[in-house]
């Protein structure tokens, strides 16, 4: 997909948004995003299915409540990035930067974390059951919202 495509299909699903007629939610499952651009999109209840987000530019994006499952985002910039709500199980994250995130209610069992760097990253309330964290660098404040929200064997 191209930059003009996407940009397309981010105006649409604006108009979607706001109801209008002309409108379409953005339905991007499995399509190869790898490089572009979405700062500052909103992306809020998008349907990305097994997108590569790979080495897209994610600041400022709002993805609340879509459907992120399997989405790769390898590389990608993760700044300022709203997950609020979101199916991002089985997603990845490997040796990705993520500052000022936030998973607020969000689902990411078996999702890969692993190598991944989380600053100021908020994840309230969110599902991390068999998420892989090795390695991870973390500021206290994370983990502790962490511990706060894990299951307990009570």
């Amino acid at each position: 997909m191209t930059q003009e495509e996407l940009n397309e299909i981010l105006e649409l699903h604006a108009k979607w948004l706001r109801g209008e007629e002309d409108g379409a939610q953005a339905l991007l499952s499995f399509q190869d995003l790898s490089n572009l651009s979405l700062v500052e999109a909103d992306l809020t209840r998008s349907i990305c299915v097994g997108t590569d987000f790979t080495g897209c530019d994610l600041s400022e994006t709002n993805f609340s409540d879509s459907s992120l499952k399997g989405a790769l985002f390898t590389g990608a910039a993760v700044n300022a990035t709203v997950f609020d709500g979101c199916n991002l199980e089985k997603a990845d994250f490997v040796a990705t930067e993520l500052q000022g995130v936030s998973f607020y209610a969000s689902d990411v069992k078996d999702t890969d974390f692993s190598d991944a760097s989380f600053y100021e990253v908020k994840a309230v309330s969110t599902n991390f059951e068999a998420a892989n964290l090795t390695n991870v660098v973390y500021l206290t404040e994370f983990l502790e919202e962490i511990v706060d929200t894990a299951p307990t064997d009570e």
